[in-house]
């Protein structure tokens, strides 16, 4: 499925310090080797995604991890095209 839809942005909801080892390492690869960038909820808080028809915007409550300290929420946009991010 992954590889079929090759997704851009994947947003994982995940709950702080589950005991349960979701989201799975696995998945995760799958997604990232897929080429999305993938937002989790335990590390960026909400997710904001709106749609139209040349992009998806995201936005997250907190910097993504990696991102420069300090830095503001994070946003970002990706053109929608048959050909777009590649």
């Amino acid at each position: 499925l992954v590889a079929a839809t090759r997704p851009r942005v994947a947003a994982v909801s995940v709950g702080a310090r589950n005991d349960y080892g979701h989201p799975s390492r696995d998945v995760i690869a799958r997604l990232q080797d897929a080429g999305a960038i993938v937002l989790r909820t335990d590390q960026v808080g909400t997710i904001d995604v709106a749609l139209n028809a040349a992009a998806v915007e995201v936005r997250t409550e907190r910097p993504a991890p990696g991102d420069e300290a300090g830095a503001s929420p994070g946003s970002r946009r990706q053109d929608v095209g048959d050909d777009a991010g590649q």
